[in-house]
């Protein structure tokens, strides 16, 4: 309970400087709302007892207070809801806003990778529906506790034991409330790697990328079976779960079902022996219904609240969540060209005990062209990652013009460089769009580019102002042209180093020829690419083969194929293959 009242508290503040004028209204207004069903209550009982003794001369003036009291309630509520909704728009925007903000900042690759950042981050969906969820919760508990101090205040003069007896009644309800918050909470942690599997399944079965598969190899079933599994344990969990919560609200309520029935059995008999009158009474009657819901909704308060404390829990996890990539306090501006980058004994490993890079050694000059080739595994994207700053060394170092690159400013060293990825993104944005987000390059820069034939563009409605993807209702594209959109992305972006990485998968070879030719014949002032064809390297200036992480020949095509070492054994491989 402590921990909640703390994190309760924390998200109090936290939600007080989106608006806190609005806050404060908030509480000022729930303050009255909770207030006015005792003032109606005791209008109500002036007006019975007048009735009841005759005296009918200030029955007007009674009920048009009780009508001016209704209308007030109304009206404060009208204008409640109007701010409330004002403000957990504005709060949910804010909160949305720096989930974006903080997932921007994060420059390591490994923070999006690990399973904790996938379980906090898939409990930050519908942030709109958790703000207001938290916001209504407290604002009910903050009403409720006006409500109850008001109707106590009104039953103590009927006996101070009454309110006592209802409150101690309460206190099994405020224990099954307790254990209901920590089994919420419970609840909601250990179907979370369960709601993801699920949730990935279903995706899978009616997503375009998988579709064709699914149909082929028949995954449709193994998925939909493995959804099903998924399903099938929320719900044995989900029933678990809703039955221990039930008995423990059966449990505390009924002890103030049984207070409630002794106590309106003794006020009757007080009534029946003359020593309260029927407006006291009636007064009980009424009052008991608020005061027994604004009782019981405050000892189910955790109950409630526990979901959205938990939402917000994550989100203070989410905004504590530290890079992965060292950032130096004194960043490097790196002035001047970029002349060099060089590899000292780098190490790199994804994952403890199963290394990608050891011990790897080279360096690029300005107005290079390398080549990095070797089988799958070998090391090849980790470097052009190394390069990209997604990741640090392990050990070793990584120096541009003799700097250490882990000390160079980040987001300027990025750009300064450009990338062309195996696993590029296809956005649902437009043409343009995909090619250059920040709209500084013109129509012209990216698909008149002789070697890269963007002619399909011209075919799409709208040309480049074309909306690509299913997504949201655009026209989808080959896997070729959508490659090809990314080898534009990444020649259009101003750069100094150009990152290959497998560019031409998609493409047919001859304009895979093309392609790497205007790659070397257009190159930046250092170029990094990695490919499995090593057709196409011929004119790198220089070759780095890699096995097992280990750089193990270098230099240029004819050198290596004359060694007659790795380099010419998987060259043999391939020239083979195209004179069958």
């Amino acid at each position: 309970m402590k921990s909640g009242i703390a994190l309760l508290i924390r998200t109090l503040r936290f939600l007080l400087t989106k608006n806190p004028w609005s806050l404060f209204a908030i509480f000022i207004l729930t303050a009255a709302e909770g207030a006015l069903p005792a003032v109606l209550i005791l209008i109500m009982k002036a007006i019975i007892d007048s009735i009841a003794h005759g005296g009918m001369a200030g029955l007007p003036v009674l009920v048009a207070l009780w009508c001016a009291a209704m209308a007030g309630q109304f009206g404060i509520s009208f204008v409640l809801r109007r701010i409330l909704d004002g403000f957990i728009l504005a709060a949910s925007h804010s909160t949305s806003t720096l989930v974006i903000r903080k997932g921007l900042s994060l420059k390591g690759l490994r923070c999006f990778e690990s399973e904790a950042f996938h379980s906090i981050y898939s409990r930050l969906a519908n942030t709109d529906y958790r703000v207001e969820n938290f916001v209504n919760n407290f604002r009910y508990l903050f009403k409720n506790l006006v409500q109850f101090l008001s109707v106590f205040a009104i039953f103590w003069p009927l006996g101070a034991w009454i309110p006592l007896a209802i409150a101690v009644s309460a206190v099994p309800g405020v224990i099954a409330s307790t254990r209901n918050a920590r089994l919420a909470m419970e609840h909601e942690d250990s179907i979370d790697g369960t709601q993801r599997r699920a949730a990935y399944f279903r995706n899978a079965v009616v997503s375009p990328a998988t579709v064709k598969e699914n149909q082929i190899f028949g995954f449709g079933a193994l998925l939909s079976n493995r959804y099903l599994t998924a399903q099938t344990e929320l719900k044995r969990r989900a029933l678990a779960y809703s039955s221990k919560k039930a008995w423990n609200e059966f449990i505390g309520t009924l002890f103030r079902i049984v207070a409630v029935g002794f106590i309106m059995v003794g006020l009757a008999d007080r009534v029946a022996k003359g020593l309260i009158s029927v407006g006291q009474l009636a007064l009980f009657l009424q009052s008991i219904f608020h005061f027994s819901t604004a009782m019981l909704e405050l000892v189910e308060f955790w109950s409630f609240q526990a979901p959205a404390l938990q939402y917000f829990a994550k989100l203070f996890d989410f905004l504590a969540t530290k890079d992965t990539l060292v950032l130096p306090i004194n960043a490097i501006v790196l002035d001047g060209e970029i002349e060099r980058v060089e590899f000292k004994n780098v190490s790199f490993a994804y994952e403890p005990g199963r290394a990608a890079l050891c011990g790897v050694s080279f360096t690029i000059e300005r107005g290079q062209a390398i080549a990095l080739v070797g089988e799958n595994g070998a090391g090849k994207t980790t470097i052009v990652k190394l390069i990209a700053r997604l990741y640090d060394p392990d050990s070793g170092e990584i120096l541009v013009n003799g700097i250490d690159l882990r000390n160079i400013d980040v987001d300027l060293w990025r750009a300064r460089i450009s990338a062309v990825f195996q696993d590029f993104a296809r956005y649902h944005l437009s043409v343009a769009e995909n090619v250059s987000p920040d709209g500084t390059a013109s129509s012209g820069e990216f698909w008149n580019k002789g070697f890269l034939d963007l002619g399909f563009i011209d075919e799409l409605p709208g040309r480049g102002e074309a909306t690509l993807g299913k997504e949201f209702g655009g026209t989808e594209l080959s896997g070729g042209q959508w490659q090809k959109l990314a080898i534009a992305r990444g020649l259009v972006k101003p750069h100094e180093i150009l990152l290959v990485d497998e560019p031409t998968a998609s493409i047919d070879p001859i304009q895979e020829a093309d392609v790497y030719r205007a790659l070397f014949e257009k190159k930046a002032a250092l170029s990094l690419l990695v490919t499995h064809r090593l057709g196409s390297v011929k004119n790198a200036d220089h070759i780095l083969v890699l096995k097992d992480g280990r750089v193990v020949e270098q230099g240029a095509h004819d050198e290596l194929v004359a060694a007659g070492g790795c380099y010419k054994t998987l060259y043999d491989s391939q020239a083979g293959l195209y004179k069958q």
